[in-house]
């Protein structure tokens, strides 16, 4: 048999067994079951009853008897804490780009459920629904960032600043929340799905899909937090942007690439820097680094001629671990700046991954620059796996027709896939 120039050809096993592959996302049940939603443009929603504007001073709640429109810039303002029930949906305004912003000293309490989760969607028609309808949700805090003088804006007219000194800031719970049709372009710059600036690890951001939108798919600024179980689908730039020296432990996560919505000119499931800036970066503060463990990042293009970019874009001045993930159908996978090599290259920790169908796995960002990449990460001690398989050999349920479950095979319970 003729062995690819790109890939290794692979014997797959497949035995019942009570051991449980640990690559990919991960459950004793598929926890993307109920409450996400793949079809979001035939979804239809309740009309909204209260119209929400203008800058929210006092302790308030959204209840889920009624349904809401963001109209503008909706400003939750610091020492106010904003309360949205379970199964709460809210409409941002296409013709105001309503946007929700949650100032530092503020707090969001959204508390969905998987039977009842919260809604943020267009306020168009279900059919016309588009990325970048509205503006989207940002939540800003006090927790360190590296830009010079320790805060900075996002440029929001009558909003405060982001960033500070507290490693433990509390900006409130985050779970069992859909974010679909954001992204909406907001004097030159186009809004994240979910913004998270200067968050601290007091904050509980969990079980959170963002789906179509314009701009990336969840964007962090800087910030101190820990989080999981999030879902990225359909997003047109980055699905997880890091920058400005966040501090980020991210866990069983889902992004999903699909070349007709994609950004031709920035799409990869996660872009990896330190600053926007140079000039504007405070080196004494840490370097962005990301520890993302159990992401499981799949790109729907069979033919791997689409315009999705890289899974991975690691800049330098970066600290990068992934370990126990699954990267299905990208070329390449991982592409690092070419300055990370020697010493920097320990910064940057590839282990016990499957990269599966895809050419060039490990590369450096300039293609004259060499590649002893993939031969480095190869080696044994990292337990990466290079394999050739069609997706329905790797996944339980690959497919969005039916009740999806994108968990390796093996980490059902149902059986144990062992590569070889």
């Amino acid at each position: 048999m003729k062995i690819s120039t790109y890939f290794f050809l692979s014997i797959i096993i497949i035995t019942s067994a009570n051991a449980q592959s640990d690559r990919g996302i991960f459950g004793a049940e598929n926890w993307t079951q109920s409450w996400t939603n793949y079809k979001p443009k035939t979804t239809n929603y309740r009309d909204a009853e209260f119209i929400l504007n203008g800058d929210i001073k006092t302790n308030t709640t959204l209840s889920n008897k009624n349904s809401y429109l963001m109209v503008g810039n909706v400003v939750v303002k610091a020492n106010t804490t904003l309360t949205i029930e379970a199964g709460t949906s809210i409409k941002g305004d296409y013709a105001t780009a309503g946007t929700l912003i949650i100032e530092a000293g503020a707090k969001i309490i959204a508390k969905g459920t998987d039977i009842d989760p919260i809604v943020f969607t267009s306020n168009k028609d279900a059919a016309d629904r588009n990325a970048g309808d509205w503006g989207g949700v940002i939540i800003l805090g006090n927790a360190p960032i590296n830009k010079l003088g320790g805060t900075n804006t996002l440029g929001i007219e009558n909003v405060g600043g982001y960033g500070g000194k507290n490693q433990l800031e509390n900006s409130g719970i985050f779970r069992y929340v859909r974010i679909e049709f954001a992204g909406k372009k907001i004097n030159k710059k186009v809004l994240s799905g979910l913004t998270l600036a200067g968050i601290g690890s007091g904050t509980n951001v969990e079980f959170v899909q963002v789906s179509f939108s314009k701009g990336n798919g969840f964007a962090f600024l800087g910030g101190n937090l820990k989080t999981q179980n999030l879902l990225a689908f359909k997003n047109s730039s980055h699905d997880f942007d890091f920058n400005e020296g966040t501090q980020v432990n991210i866990s069983n996560s889902l992004a999903f690439k699909f070349p007709y919505f994609a950004d031709a000119s920035a799409s990869n499931c996660m872009d990896i820097k330190t600053y926007v800036d140079k000039n504007e970066t405070d080196f004494s503060k840490k370097s962005t680094t990301v520890t993302a463990s159990n992401i499981t990042m799949i790109n729907f293009d069979d033919k791997l001629e689409g315009i999705v970019n890289q899974a991975i874009l690691v800049a330098d001045d970066t600290n990068f671990t992934l370990t126990n993930s699954v990267i299905h159908g990208f070329f390449p996978s991982v592409v690092l700046n070419n300055e990370i090599v020697n010493e920097k290259l320990a910064k940057i920790v590839l282990k016990n991954n499957l990269f599966n169908f895809c050419k060039d796995a490990i590369v450096y960002d300039k293609k004259d620059f060499g590649n002893g990449l993939k031969a480095h990460y190869a080696n044994e001690t990292f337990k990466n796996e290079f394999n050739y398989l069609d997706i329905i050999e790797v996944f339980e349920i690959a497919d969005f027709k039916s009740n999806s479950n994108f968990m390796l095979k093996g980490n059902s319970g149902k059986n144990t896939v062992t590569f070889r």
